[in-house]
């Protein structure tokens, strides 16, 4: 889709060959003269999505300079630990080693136990009531002798 095409509209915009399209959110809007970049349309086998880069002309607000200057170490224990000229250390936790995250990676591996289980119960108990086998793809390359006698 061509950039300069791509136009704002009432409830959606508007593309060179597609047409009017509804979107769930509007698009933002832009100063005169400005236009999107890079549109791209995309769909993942059951919703159509819309990216694309604007300038968006945020002037960053301006910090005062008093001379301190601040060391930044990361870490694998803590996440971060901040050393300011002046004496100040600030240590970052990482929230991966709390004993929350450890909790919940381990009942998710758990639930992913749980459903592998349950996944293979459900194919044997189809092939049971069916008689069907699930096929199995043949082994193609794989040496099958013992000492490379046939």
């Amino acid at each position: 889709m061509n950039y300069e095409s791509l136009r704002r509209m009432n409830g959606g915009f508007r593309g060179e060959r597609i047409g009017f399209v509804r979107t769930s959110e509007p698009l933002p809007k832009l100063r005169d003269g400005e236009h999107y970049l890079n549109p791209h349309i995309s769909f993942d086998g059951k919703y159509w999505y819309l990216s694309f880069a604007y300038d968006n002309h945020i002037i960053p607000p301006r910090t005062q300079k008093n001379g301190v200057s601040v060391g930044v170490d990361l870490g694998v224990k803590e996440l971060a630990v901040c050393h300011g000229t002046d004496g100040t250390d600030t240590t970052m936790r990482n929230i991966n080693k709390t004993r929350k995250a450890r909790n919940l990676e381990r009942r998710l591996r758990r639930q992913q136990r749980k459903a592998a289980r349950q996944r293979a119960h459900n194919i044997d108990h189809y092939q049971t009531i069916t008689g069907k086998r699930r096929q199995t793809r043949p082994q193609t390359g794989v040496d099958t002798t013992i000492g490379g006698m046939p």
